[in-house]
């Protein structure tokens, strides 16, 4: 079987909606780049940080989920099929931004509900999301940061009087891993539009 026989068997097992998906996302794939070092760069600067207040840690995690936030609602712009769940969960991270910026000096217990929560939905997103997606490449990227989330949200949830440190650590670690799969997803998506996979609208 040839190259291009293949290729177009794959475009056909793609749905239209998913083609369209692609074709957009390949587009800007220097936008989820850029935003791929900045989760890296907000990571790492949440995992060295010298945390001695619960009001440090709750701008930060307000900073996260504004940015959660804008991406979700970004995304909602290159989507068809999830559109409505992509609002839906940049609305969820713009309410807890709103709880950790209302009231940053709330206690470790206040905080570490809120993150707890907020990552069992962002898991159970990226979780349905990775699964409905699966003809699309790297989906199991998103499938771990999924379980990822969830596993962390569902620890949190758990052992709510964890200290400051601790949760520092569950958003640090989880804005790293973030930054990782949207910088591969980013290469991947370039590789993709130079190489012209994406199927041309009609």
């Amino acid at each position: 079987m040839s190259d291009s026989t293949a290729g177009q068997e794959a475009e056909l097992a793609l749905s239209e909606s998913q083609r369209w998906m692609i074709e957009s996302a390949a587009r800007s794939w220097g936008l989820l780049l850029v935003t791929g070092i900045i989760w890296l760069i907000f990571g790492f600067v949440v995992l060295s940080f010298d945390y001695t207040t619960v009001w440090a840690l709750a701008i930060f995690a307000g900073v996260w989920f504004v940015f959660a936030a804008v991406q979700q609602f970004a995304r909602a712009t290159v989507t068809k099929d999830y559109e409505w769940l992509w609002i839906v969960g940049g609305v969820v991270s713009l309410i807890a931004a709103t709880f950790a910026f209302a009231w940053p000096d709330s206690t470790v217990v206040v905080l570490a509900t809120i993150l707890a929560w907020f990552l069992l939905f962002s898991g159970i997103f990226d979780i349905v999301m990775s699964l409905g997606n699966r003809d699309l490449d790297l989906w199991w990227l998103v499938l771990i940061r999924g379980v990822l989330a969830l596993g962390l949200g569902l620890w949190a949830v758990g052992h709510p009087n964890r200290s400051l440190l601790v949760l520092a650590v569950i958003v640090g670690v989880h804005a790293v891993f973030t930054g990782v799969v949207e910088v591969v997803t980013a290469f991947e998506l370039r590789q993709i539009r130079r190489e012209g996979l994406a199927v041309p609208a009609p």
